[in-house]
């Protein structure tokens, strides 16, 4: 579970009591009693604490974009799509248009292979002084064609060394299991935060009404020290929650996203989109287009269009440029909150299990 909050981004603590005295000997006991049993011990609870984490912000159209820092892969990611995507500068802004859509594709190619490479617990200082230093992203940007998809495989802009499988897990969870949430009260305060137990009932084990998560699938299974399965050590998570807040530290945006590896593409294109002027309700309702497979050897250069919506039609389009197309369904789980002078608007996507809107 991840989630920070705004207007100083206030901490959240667990009641060390309740998590330590009372959940912690039930989570060993169900764990080490089920059919799979692990080598959980109380040792591993009282060596454990929360991190405090700084958020990774970025400055655009005068506003401050700030979202988790690593082990959660996806913000760094996210900002270095919007980063890209400024200096690209498409003509329009639109999820209907064959250039803007190729453009975006194209940073989020770029920006999936980048990430693989620096994840887990790699501090936010050193995303800082890559994936997000200004010059690094001119360069990366001065590679990026307009008329054609960059060959498979991109290597990562950083280093020399060719490619590598770093953190990837290709595995998409069967069911939804990741939920995400939107707070803000009338003293400006705000909270984001996304949780899950990465797929269908997590690990199937229980312990007082919630199931525990089965995050150790993601964990490289390459061998690569980057996010190697070790103790004290933390998986890597797509999840992408962020809060924008205007330069007085006011909160303007706050939401996130459910969906593996797609919520990336959801929640950038979300950014954009709510940045450029649409509504949280239209913005919600858009066609999803994803990289989140582009940089699998399995699936090089997979683009996902949602199926069912308008933004299919650019299937041929994207084909001639280079680019391999799939149809699919792209149910993002989004949930955005928009702050137009005193009033807020928002709203939550009606792919999943129900929707809300106030405009």
């Amino acid at each position: 579970m991840h989630g920070f909050g705004g207007r100083s981004l206030r901490r959240f603590w667990w009641r060390r009591r309740n998590f330590y005295d009372e959940i912690g000997p039930k989570i060993i006991e169900n764990a080490n009693s089920s059919s799979l049993p692990t080598k959980m011990s109380k040792r591993d609870f009282d060596a454990y604490a929360a991190t405090d984490r700084a958020p990774l912000c970025h400055r655009r159209f005068r506003l401050r974009v700030c979202v988790f820092p690593p082990p959660s892969y996806g913000g760094a990611a996210v900002l270095e799509i919007l980063g890209l995507m400024d200096r690209l500068r498409p003509t329009r802004s639109d999820f209907l248009d064959d250039d803007f859509v190729h453009a975006f594709v194209e940073a989020g190619r770029v920006a999936e292979v980048d990430r693989m490479g620096i994840a887990a617990d790699t501090p936010g200082d050193k995303l800082n002084l890559t994936l997000l230093n200004a010059t690094y992203l001119d360069r990366r940007a001065n590679e990026i064609k307009r008329s054609r998809r960059l060959k498979d495989p991109i290597s990562p802009g950083y280093r020399k060394e060719p490619w590598r499988s770093g953190c990837q897990n290709n595995r998409h969870a069967p069911a939804p299991s990741t939920s995400h949430i939107s707070i803000t009260d009338a003293n400006d305060a705000a909270l984001a935060m996304t949780t899950t137990i990465n797929t269908n009932f997590g690990s199937w084990i229980d312990v007082g009404g919630f199931f525990l998560n089965n995050a150790l699938t993601n964990f490289s299974h390459s061998g690569d020290p980057i996010c190697a399965l070790a103790e004290s050590s933390t998986p890597e998570t797509a999840m992408a929650l962020f809060v924008v807040t205007e330069m007085s530290g006011r909160p303007k945006i706050i939401g996130g996203a459910a969906g593996g590896g797609e919520i990336v593409d959801y929640v950038a294109q979300v950014l954009i989109e709510l940045l450029h002027g649409k509504s949280p309700l239209a913005v919600v309702d858009e066609g999803h287009v994803s990289t989140a497979r582009s940089p699998y050897p399995s699936s090089a250069g997979e683009v996902e269009l949602e199926a069912g919506r308008g933004i299919s039609e650019l299937e041929a389009a994207l084909s001639q440029r280079g680019h391999r197309v799939r149809i699919a369904p792209l149910p993002s789980g989004i949930s955005v909150l928009f702050r137009n002078g005193n009033r807020w608007a928002g709203a939550a996507d009606p792919r999943r299990d129900g929707s809300v809107s106030l405009e």
